[in-house]
């Protein structure tokens, strides 16, 4: 017995070890990941506002001329026009005329220009389309940036395009420098902390006891939280050099560039103090971009500036010419308020991904105990344990995981093509994804529950997962509006065989007890999958694009089936649900009072409180100017739903009872929406209403469960069958969710930011410039709480209706 007890404490502390580990890894490769992705984002940004400054130039210059006359399709000098441009770019970066309708008029060099680029959104939607007015970018397969500069008519119409295409490999020196310095950190620091963990599991005396192993788990988890800010502080100070050494080399070349253009008027004859309208100017200049924030002209009788930028100060100057014997300069400030916001934003994104990746590690460091209780008990012939409230809320965590990493992200793809359907807008189209998934699960599950029985959980778990595998991976192939809802629509499809199964795990083997604590087992890990899917697509969207959210969410689905697999015994899988009761079917079910009165006042708002965090949350966020804090508001619904609500349901349900804690469920929803309305302390109502809500779903929907299966109705039905029935109203409320808090929302529709300002237009973040009549010009960067460019920043890509609409999918 004691060699026995020996083995298997051996077999725990390997497997503990092994599964430590490789998640460990995993995590630290992903912030690595997020580490350098974030800044190959922000550099390549930096850049385009000095891309964006002098093809602004040309492009006014180019509407001047139409303006007075000429045809965009022979406007002549345009080989004299590209060669001044590639005197401040660099010559490896492509440039075209584009006329009205996507056809090529000028390049330089001759290059002819790829399909790619002509069927990129950004040329669909904004050129050929006609929708847009500002400039916007996009990245495309092979990684190259497309710039499109739109070119107006007198009339607003739009006669044209500037395009640059920035190939893949453009920064690549750069970029690779800044990635052998995080890969050197992350693998002192993974490495570290896996010698650690493996000294610790290895050493520790006991681990037979439940409260030992959640001891040592509670200080795997605090390794865990000391490696990931060991990571993310020393990624935080390397990109924080960096961003500084990005922002002052784009500084030099922007004001270089402005300084060749005052210095053409110089050579003239016209002095510095003669110029009209030279504030006008440097004004103009600097409200096109976010680094600048004060520049002017100065005579230098002494200058220090080349040792105060020494010693870090944000001032600096270029040599201009020479007017009345003195030294003249044009000098700059770069934006403290730019770069305090850039930090801000990268210290929540770590913040939030270290987050995620600490609730991943604890929900799958179950595993190993998950599948050795599995293996004791069909040892013991306990069949109907062989599905557990820990398997099952693994298996839950892991699949909504993977299905909110990815699920709101058709509609940004819709919104940034300029897609639409049936002579639908946009924005209507837009709002068909999520609903139409909805009714694709609907449909999946009434038709399952009436020939679901022929098929076992086994066979529909690998259906399932295979369409969504398969569906999720072709979202990444551009296609039309019609193609994209159709794939959701299948994507519903596999949904409805997925939770067939998971429904049938629920009731498998057990009583109505028994079934209570599977519910509570799947909606914690529906919690804990909301809050790090959604987590994980806002920061995985905001640091590369939407499309890798799509191969994601595949790559998690594959995890699913394979522990899935391992967690759950023969019987449970070779189950096909029960031989089908004599209830009545689904209109017997709903016919019957009590179970109308649960759907009206319990089933329905519990269902569309559940979508608040999905459907509500993020576009009023996005409306309300705070969309920075949308994936915070992800987390702390998540926790408080894991931790606050099981906690509720232990402590009341019982004192209350069933009616009264429904009653406090509802109240608890009401107040979360209620106090939304308090815009002067929106920051903190926010949070509040996303722990509240988190609340309202975990402590309510066990409670809801117990009373709905002690309903004589339901009992006559069979478990399984009846919480399929339940699972269609309940999709049926949260499919008319986005719709009802579309509506809510639109009070505070804001203006979507994926646009980049049009030549001469505003910055994010910066104040319109008035003309002003001297030469020291302070362009209004807004400082005041340093939040106006951020909300232009990390979870960008948020769309209005439907769903989260992270901004900017294809930057």
């Amino acid at each position: 017995m004691k060699r026995e007890d020996s083995f298997s404490r051996g077999r725990i502390k390997r497997w503990l070890i092994e599964v430590v580990c490789v998640l460990l890894l995993i995590a630290s490769c992903f912030f690595a990941w997020v580490i350098h992705s974030d800044y190959k984002n922000n550099y390549k940004q930096i850049q385009q506002q000095y891309y964006r400054l002098i093809c602004g130039e040309i492009v006014h210059n180019m509407e001047s001329g139409i303006r007075y006359g000429k045809d965009i399709e022979r406007f002549y000098g345009m080989d004299t026009v590209f060669e001044d441009m590639y005197r401040y770019i660099s010559p490896t970066i492509s440039a075209y005329i584009l006329n009205r309708d996507g056809g090529l008029l000028y390049s330089a060099g001759n290059r002819g220009i790829s399909r790619a680029v002509l069927t990129s959104s950004v040329i669909q939607s904004n050129l050929i389309q006609g929708s847009g007015g500002a400039v916007v970018t996009d990245t495309l397969d092979d990684g190259s940036d497309v710039m499109l500069f739109p070119i107006h008519k007198p009339d607003g119409a739009v006669a044209g395009g500037l395009v640059l295409v920035i190939g893949g490999n453009e920064y690549r020196d750069v970029f690779n420098a800044e990635l052998r310095h995080t890969v050197r950190t992350t693998l002192i620091v993974a490495l570290s902390t896996m010698l650690a963990v493996v000294l610790l599991i290895s050493l520790y005396p006991s681990i037979e006891q439940e409260n030992a192993r959640k001891r040592l788990l509670g200080i795997v988890l605090l390794l865990t939280i000391v490696s990931m800010a060991v990571q993310g502080t020393a990624g935080f100070l390397n990109l924080q050099r960096q961003y500084k050494a990005s922002m002052v080399e784009c500084g030099d070349n922007i004001a270089e560039y402005i300084g060749n253009l005052v210095e053409r008027v110089h050579e003239k004859g016209i002095e510095y103090e003669d110029m009209d309208g030279l504030s006008e100017f440097l004004a103009e200049r600097v409200n096109q971009t976010s680094l600048i924030w004060n520049m002017k002209v100065i005579t230098v009788i002494g200058d220090s500036n080349e040792m105060l930028a020494k010693a870090g100060q944000s001032t600096y100057t270029i040599n201009l010419g020479v007017s009345g014997r003195r030294v003249q300069q044009l000098q700059f400030e770069l934006s403290e308020a730019y770069m305090g916001d850039e930090l801000t934003k990268l210290l929540l994104t770590f913040l939030s991904t270290a987050i995620v990746m600490m609730a991943a590690i604890m929900e799958i460091n179950r595993l190993p105990v998950i599948l050795l209780q599995r293996k004791d008990t069909a040892q013991k012939g306990k069949a109907g344990a062989a599905v557990t409230p820990a398997s099952l809320r693994l298996a839950a965590f892991l699949v909504y995981t993977g299905n909110y990493t990815c699920m709101p992200y058709t509609a940004v793809l819709i919104r940034e093509r300029g897609l639409a359907l049936a002579g639908l807008s946009v924005a209507a189209t837009a709002s068909l994804p999520i609903t139409v998934e909805c009714i694709g699960v609907i449909i999946g599950i009434y038709i399952l529950n009436k020939i679901g029985h022929r098929l076992s959980s086994r066979l529909l778990l690998f259906i399932a997962t295979g369409m969504l595998f398969v569906l999720d991976l072709l979202c990444i192939v551009p296609g039309s509006a019609a193609y994209l809802i159709g794939i959701r629509a299948m994507c519903g499809l596999g949904g409805a065989a997925l939770k067939t199964a998971l429904n049938r795990f629920t009731a498998f083997g057990g009583e109505s007890a028994d079934i209570s604590g599977n519910v509570a087992g799947i909606n914690a890990g529906i919690l804990g999958g909301i809050m790090c899917g959604g987590s994980l697509g806002a920061i995985i969207s905001s640091v590369t694009s939407v499309y890798t959210t799509y191969a994601v969410a595949a790559a998690i689905v594959a995890v699913f089936l394979i522990l899935t697999l391992m967690m759950t015994g023969s019987e449970a899988l070779a189950d096909k649900g029960g031989a089908r009761r004599s209830g009545g079917g689904f209109f017997a079910l709903v016919r019957d009072r009590h179970v109308l009165l649960y759907m009206i006042f319990v089933l329905i708002p519990l269902n569309v409180g559940l979508m608040f965090i999905v459907a509500f949350f993020p576009s009023f966020m996005e409306a309300a100017g705070k969309s920075i804090l949308t994936s915070y508001g992800y987390i702390v619904n998540g926790l408080a739903g894991i931790y606050i609500g099981p906690f509720m349901e232990r402590a009341l349900a019982k004192k209350l009872g069933s009616r009264k804690s429904l009653a406090l469920v509802m109240g608890i929803g009401a107040v979360a929406i209620f106090i939304l309305g308090f815009d002067r302390i929106l920051s903190i109502t926010a949070m509040l209403s996303a722990i509240l809500m988190g609340i309202f779903d975990e402590y309510g929907n066990p409670i809801a469960s117990d009373y709905f299966l002690s309903i004589p109705a339901v009992k006559k039905v069979g478990a399984s069958e009846a919480l399929g029935y339940m699972s269609i109203v309940a999709l049926i409320a949260q499919s008319a969710s986005p719709v009802l808090y579309g509506q809510l929302a639109l009070r505070r529709a804001g203006v979507p930011r994926r646009h980049l300002p049009a030549y001469g237009g505003d910055v994010p973040g910066k104040r319109p410039v008035r003309p002003v009549h001297h030469l020291s010009l302070r362009a209004g960067h807004a400082r005041r709480g340093g939040a106006g460019a951020a909300v232009y920043g990390l979870y960008k890509k948020i769309p209005a209706g439907a769903g989260t609409e992270h901004q900017g999918a294809c930057r």
